[in-house]
């Protein structure tokens, strides 16, 4: 049985390598739902090394804002608090660090909802009853019980020493503002971060809870995608101008 699943992990790992190459071949290497990968490519063109933290990544490839990255040899840290993430995480990334962990400034425990479609997975009652009202196939499957860390402790526990930080992707339907104020603004400030903004319009984005909260720490929005929008360093931006 053992020997079956090392052949398994093995044909997988190759089916992957060959899906890679055929994206580079064709010219359409993205990971990310919404092209976040390609414009944040484009940002830091040119960096043959970096450090991302990935908070809500799911899965090591698929809607991956990370992976991309990953693969052009930079690490980061990744962090989900479905369970079986860090196993899987391990065996495709093993050079980030990766912790199954669900993240909030607010320490107490509460419910996650595991749904069908994994990508869905939220500590949000609300938006768990909203999905699987709007899409019947979207169900919630399990629930379990999750005891939240602060991104700021995380950082403080993981980052590796002297580790400057390149850009936050923050995905953790419905908790993203939660996220950001666990961390702490002084210590760690990443050039960018990545958040969802849902049913947000271009020109609601300044109007946003989010917005108003980087805005308040310096950043501004640079690029709007279908659910989620990048910021970046206002000072950052200035330069480019």
């Amino acid at each position: 049985m053992d020997s079956y699943r090392n052949m398994t992990d093995q044909v997988r790992r190759l089916i992957v390598r060959i899906k890679d190459q055929l994206r580079t071949f064709l010219g359409q290497e993205s990971y990310s739902q919404e092209g976040e990968d390609v414009v944040l490519a484009r940002i830091f063109d040119g960096r043959s090394t970096g450090f991302y933290v990935d908070i809500g990544c799911y899965h090591p490839i698929r809607y991956s804002n990370t992976y991309l990255f990953y693969r052009r040899g930079w690490r980061g840290i990744n962090v989900d608090a479905t369970p079986g993430v860090k196993t899987n995480f391990q065996k495709i990334r093993p050079r980030d660090i990766n912790i199954e962990s669900f993240v909030s400034a607010d320490s107490s425990q509460r419910q996650f909802y595991l749904l069908s479609e994994p990508a869905l997975n939220t500590a949000s009652e609300s938006l768990a009853a909203q999905r699987a009202k709007d899409n019947p196939v979207y169900q919630v499957d399990e629930t379990i019980t999750v005891r939240p860390r602060s991104l700021k402790a995380i950082l403080d526990e993981h980052l590796p020493k002297g580790q400057s930080i390149d850009f936050f992707s923050v995905d953790v339907e419905g908790s993203d503002l939660d996220v950001l104020i666990s961390n702490d603004w002084d210590r760690y400030r990443p050039e960018i971060v990545v958040a969802e903004l849902l049913a947000t319009t271009l020109e609601d984005v300044g109007r946003h809870e989010i917005a108003q909260f980087l805005a308040s720490k310096g950043y501004r929005p640079a690029s709007k995608f279908y659910n989620t929008v990048l910021f970046r360093l206002a000072d950052r931006q200035a330069k480019l101008s």
